[in-house]
C-alpha cells in the first residue's frame, strides 16, 4: 500500500506495513511520529512493524532487519479503527523506546478521539399504589328534643354509619327513645300517657363541603308504642308495634376522629292509633307527624 511504502519517510526507525485499512498503516505512522517526536529520522528504517487482522484480534508484530520477530501484541478487533491505530502506535513506540537508545523513553499519548456524549435517562419508577384504607364508619350519641301533638319531650339517640372505603353512600342505623307524653281521651285531659322507642335503618350519604360534613338520610322505622291510663279508677297499659318512615339532615365538623354534629328529622307514623277508655264512647288519636332536633358527638373513621 502507499502508506506502507512511504512510512519510513515519517518515522525512519520503524516501517509500518499492513494489508488492511483498519487500522490504516499510514494513520499508525502519523500517530507514531506524534507520540515519539524525538526519534532519529535519518537513514533507512531498521525495523518493520506488521499489522494483520483476523475476525477477533489485530496482531502487531515487530520484525528486525533480518525478518526475525522482536515482539508481538494482540489488540481487540472490536474497537474502532481510530482507537486501533492509536493503540498500535503506542505499542510500536514502546518497543522503539526499548530497542533504540536514541528514542526518548517518554511517550506522549495522543488524546482519545472525541466520542458523542451518551445521556442515559432512567425511566421514571411507576408510582406506588396508594395505601388501601378500611371502611368509613362512626358511632355516635345524641340528645334530642321531639315535637309532636304540640308537646316537646326530651330523648336520646344512638346512631351508627358504615360505608365502603372512599365511598359516600352507606348504611345508617339508629335507636332512639323519648320520655312519655300525655294525651286527651275525649273530654278527659291527660287521661293517657304514651312513649315510643324506635329502630331506624336506611341509606345515608355524606359529603365534605370544605371542612364541614353534610349528611342526608332516609329511613324505615319500626317502633314499640306503649300507652297507659292516668288518673282513672281502673288503669291499664298496652303496647303495640308501629311502622313509619323518616328523612333527615345532619351537619358536623370533623375534628380528628371525632365529629360534633347537629341534625333534624321528620318522622311520619301512618295508621290509626286510637286511645280508648272502657265506658267512654269518645276516643283519642295519636299524632302522625313528629319532628326531632338532635345534638351529639360521633367517633370513627371519616376520611
Amino acid at each position: 500500500m502507499i502508506g506502507a511504502l512511504a512510512a519510513w519517510l515519517v518515522f525512519s526507525g520503524v516501517e509500518i506495513v499492513g494489508e488492511g485499512s483498519c487500522p490504516d498503516p499510514a494513520e499508525v505512522t502519523r500517530l507514531l511520529a506524534q507520540i515519539a517526536p524525538s526519534a532519529d529520522r535519518a537513514g533507512p528504517a531498521a525495523r518493520r512493524a506488521r499489522l494483520s487482522r483476523s475476525a477477533d484480534v489485530v496482531r502487531v508484530e515487530l520484525l528486525g532487519t533480518a525478518g526475525e520477530r522482536l515482539g508481538e501484541r494482540e489488540l481487540d478487533a472490536g474497537e474502532s479503527c481510530a482507537d486501533l491505530a492509536a493503540a498500535a502506535a503506542v505499542v510500536v513506540a514502546a518497543w522503539e523506546a526499548e530497542l533504540n537508545p536514541r528514542v526518548e523513553t517518554r511517550v506522549s499519548l495522543p488524546p482519545p478521539p472525541a466520542r458523542a456524549a451518551t445521556v442515559v435517562t432512567a425511566a421514571p419508577a411507576p408510582p406506588a399504589p396508594p395505601p388501601r384504607s378500611g371502611p368509613r364508619f362512626d358511632l355516635g350519641l345524641g340528645l334530642l328534643a321531639s315535637l309532636t301533638g304540640g308537646q316537646i319531650a326530651p330523648g336520646a339517640r344512638i346512631a351508627g354509619w358504615l360505608a365502603p372505603a372512599g365511598g359516600h353512600l352507606g348504611l345508617g342505623v339508629a335507636v332512639s327513645g323519648t320520655t312519655a307524653r300525655s294525651a286527651a281521651v275525649g273530654a278527659l285531659t291527660n287521661a293517657a300517657r304514651w312513649s315510643r322507642f324506635a329502630l331506624a335503618a336506611g341509606p345515608e350519604a355524606r359529603f365534605d363541603v370544605g371542612r364541614t360534613m353534610l349528611d342526608a338520610h332516609a329511613q324505615l322505622l319500626a317502633a314499640m308504642l306503649r300507652v297507659e291510663g292516668v288518673g282513672l279508677t281502673t288503669t291499664a297499659s298496652d303496647s303495640a308495634a308501629q311502622l313509619g318512615t323518616g328523612v333527615g339532615v345532619q351537619v358536623g365538623r370533623p375534628w380528628g376522629n371525632a365529629t360534633p354534629w347537629i341534625g333534624a328529622d321528620l318522622l311520619y307514623w301512618p295508621g290509626h292509633d286510637r286511645l280508648e277508655i272502657a265506658g267512654l264512647t269518645t276516643q283519642g288519636q295519636l299524632p302522625h307527624l313528629e319532628v326531632q332536633v338532635a345534638l351529639g358527638l360521633s367517633l370513627g373513621r371519616f376520611p
